[in-house]
């Protein structure tokens, strides 16, 4: 959910010290996945300039935020610091030069299912924060109104997921749930059409195939692919033609081939 353009006095200030309020706001808000962490200058202008949930920036004298006219236009206190205390907080190397908080925004399944038509893609298991963050970038990419991210795998709010996905958490709606088969039950009756994705399919994503209205594609694990149980609950499975001597795509790479195909 984006900040409201209220004018309002903005805190700037100092840290010099790891004992400092904002650094306790970024191992709290961690530790109870309410917000996730934003490292680097593209990633911080870019949830800056999306308006995101931002509830702090630090950054050093090497950051070009200021000199830039970012820490002014930013809606939400903007600490300068050292690399020290960049490096407590981080363990990126080298250190980046800027940081920022943002809060995980607030989606139900209730109000993604609103409306007459919908896409959606539904991660089962997918091991690699850096693929699941690719994906969730793709899904962006791909025009898909959320993403649900199911299963023991990888989570989204993992620091290398947030950075993979290049901007897309925060302003696309992404939801996790661990336990996957109750949410694709809920979205069957919600009248979602189910398409899974198997190399074994016998659906070539290149027939022509008449979707519904309401649609959630699934994609499995990098190993595995998708589970017995949720493939199960398909409506339908299909697989993407490959070169002979080829098994598999890159979920990623496989996610953008069959939602560029299935969003009209």
């Amino acid at each position: 959910m984006p900040q409201t353009n209220e004018k309002k006095e903005i805190a700037r200030g100092v840290i010099d010290t790891k004992k400092h309020e904002a650094i306790t706001e970024y191992k709290e808000l961690e530790k109870s996945h309410a917000g996730f962490v934003i490292e680097g200058e593209r990633l911080v202008k870019r949830a800056i300039d999306d308006n995101l949930m931002l509830k702090n920036i630090i950054y050093t004298g090497k950051s070009n935020l200021e000199k830039e006219g970012y820490i002014k236009k930013a809606n939400c206190p903007c600490y300068i610091s050292n690399e020290g205390i960049m490096s407590a907080l981080s363990s990126s190397k080298p250190v980046p030069a800027e940081m920022a908080l943002c809060l995980m925004p607030e989606h139900s399944l209730e109000s993604v299912l609103a409306g007459d038509r919908l896409s959606l893609l539904v991660t089962d298991s997918v091991n690699s924060p850096d693929n699941l963050g690719l994906v969730i970038r793709t899904a962006d990419a791909c025009g898909v109104d959320a993403v649900i991210v199911t299963g023991t795998g990888a989570a989204p709010y993992h620091k290398n997921c947030v950075r993979a996905s290049r901007g897309a958490i925060g302003r696309l709606p992404v939801l996790y749930f661990p336990d996957g088969k109750p949410i694709i039950e809920k979205l069957k009756s919600a009248g979602v059409a189910i398409v899974g994705t198997s190399a074994h399919a016998e659906i070539l994503i290149d027939e022509k195939i008449k979707m519904p209205d309401k649609f959630a594609a699934v994609f499995g694990s990098e190993s595995f692919g998708i589970s017995p149980e949720i493939a199960g609950l398909c409506d339908m499975m299909v697989k993407i033609k490959m070169a002979k001597g080829q098994s598999s795509f890159n979920v990623a790479v496989a996610a953008g081939i069959i939602l560029n195909r299935l969003i009209k």
